[in-house]
């Protein structure tokens, strides 16, 4: 498993229970010896209390060896436990970036539902296939307090009062 030329970034397919994304970014960042967790890309947040399965890129030098890491030992540094599964190592020429990604899936498991309740959750889900689902925008899409919306808003003053070459620069980071 060597480093092919053009590859510098390592893609992993992790499936995880109750972590954040912020979480499993701070163990790549640990295992592979990164300088600070933003080092590992990720294309967006994903809930923290669910089975979620989530891309993350990892920079193939690691600068804790001093050398690019093989494909194979890749997956070995990777932390696995039982919340936390590296199910594919793929390779990739950029690093992943908010937003960067074509879909986003996902399924609802219901669990612990008496009979009744089922039968009843099976009709609104005939009902919503039919009609669909609004997409609501409720208090978990702008973090603890609103710290996301906070930073948003702190992130596009800033950027409101540089020009140049360092609003060019900030824009790109904000992307």
């Amino acid at each position: 498993g060597e480093v092919l030329d053009d590859a510098c970034h390592y893609v992993l397919r992790i499936r995880r229970q109750n972590r954040t994304t912020e979480w499993v970014r701070r163990r790549l960042q640990e295992a592979f010896g990164l300088s600070s967790y933003r080092d590992v890309g990720v294309c967006g947040q994903k809930d923290k209390r669910a089975v979620i399965v989530q891309h993350f890129s990892v920079p193939s030098f690691s600068p804790k060896f001093e050398r690019n890491v093989p494909l194979g030992e890749c997956k070995m540094l990777a932390p696995c436990r039982g919340d936390l599964e590296v199910l594919e190592v793929m390779v990739s020429s950029t690093k992943l970036r908010r937003g960067s990604h074509r879909s986003n899936a996902f399924q609802v498991v219901l669990s612990g539902v008496d009979r009744d309740a089922l039968e009843a959750c099976e009709l609104t889900l005939k009902r919503l296939q039919f009609t669909g689902v609004p997409n609501y925008f409720g208090p978990q899409r702008f973090g603890k307090g609103c710290a996301t919306a906070l930073r948003g808003y702190k992130d596009l003053k800033k950027l409101e009062a540089t020009s140049g070459a360092e609003r060019r620069k900030l824009r790109n980071s904000l992307r």
